[in-house]
């Protein structure tokens, strides 16, 4: 699946703030007296456009300054209009979520794109995103490709998975290519992406772009749940239970990996283990109140089947 990028630009991969181009005093007072030391006279008279952009963080952080989306969307503008590109594309995240501005898809397709004409490879990304699912502006799966290929490689993980997945699938015109495919989603998995991780090794399973290789679409695969992948998890108990790619069956093994891939969220798998509850098989011992938690859970992100027995029951 292909997330938009919403992090600001001034977080890492895991979310942790970075720390922004002005020094302020790392004194071991409360928020509240370190919050005093910036002067809101002098912010006012500042010109510097990375130093607007990282008042426009504090501001959309509330983070040595009071949360004020309106500033916020106030200081990435000076900052944008100057060329600033983190500005631009934090700015664009701020039309399209409607915070501090009203919400505009067209302002935030329009700063997206000034943002990744400065060869950025998160701008580039996220632009990307905007031409293949149309927002604020028509779909193009060509555009999308065009600066998909821009961030990728600029060393983008998920550009990298995005554009081997369309060329993996083939969409809109776009004809199968396994051979590049696999060249960039194995890109992407060197970086530990989890969704390359277990496309990859569905690749390596069936020989798709790379020789076949089942040890090593196994092993890769559970790296990916390492990572968080409910998918390669769900899969991983289907190839059990089912002896796909001349694995030897093993039930209690893939209800391993159902479990494992519904405590990730998976819907199918959480409806799977519902029915297991629900009819006391595969090893669960009947239990209907455990059984309707999982369906609820399935339901919840949006499984029809888990929904419509949900239904038939009243719960």
């Amino acid at each position: 699946m292909k997330w938009l990028k919403k992090l600001f630009s001034t977080t890492d991969k895991k979310g942790q703030s970075l720390k922004t181009e002005i020094n302020l005093n790392k004194s071991s007072g409360s928020d509240n007296e370190q919050s005093k030391k910036i002067d809101t006279d002098v912010i006012q008279t500042e010109t510097d456009p990375e130093k607007q952009y990282a008042f426009g963080i504090m501001y959309h952080q509330g983070s040595n300054l009071p949360q004020d989306y309106v500033q916020a969307a106030k200081w990435f503008l000076k900052s944008s209009e100057q060329g600033y590109f983190k500005a631009q594309n934090d700015l664009a995240s701020l039309y399209e979520k409607g915070l501090g501005v009203k919400k505009d898809l067209h302002k935030a397709f329009n700063w997206r794109k000034k943002a990744a004409e400065q060869h950025d490879p998160l701008c580039e990304l996220n632009l990307g995103i905007y031409y293949e699912q149309g927002i604020g502006v028509k779909k193009d799966i060509h555009e999308a490709i065009k600066w998909y290929q821009k961030s990728a490689e600029g060393g983008n993980a998920e550009a990298q998975f995005n554009l081997g997945n369309i060329l993996y699938q083939g969409m809109e015109g776009i004809k199968v290519d396994y051979d590049m495919a696999f060249k960039w989603i194995e890109k992407s998995a060197k970086q530990d992406n989890a969704a390359s991780l277990s496309l990859l090794g569905q690749m390596y399973a069936n020989g798709q772009g790379v020789k076949q290789n089942t040890e090593k679409a196994l092993e890769i695969m559970k790296s990916a749940v390492s990572k968080g992948s409910d998918s390669a998890a769900y899969l991983l108990g289907s190839w059990y239970k089912d002896g796909y790619f001349s694995i030897a069956i093993n039930i209690k093994t893939a209800l391993k990996w159902w479990v494992i891939a519904a405590d990730l969220g998976h819907p199918k798998a959480q409806f799977n283990i519902g029915v297991s509850y629900y009819n006391g098989q595969d090893g669960f011992k009947k239990n209907n109140k455990k059984a309707i938690q999982w369906f609820k859970k399935a339901a919840n992100n949006g499984h029809p089947r888990s929904i419509e027995f949900l239904s038939q029951i009243g719960k």
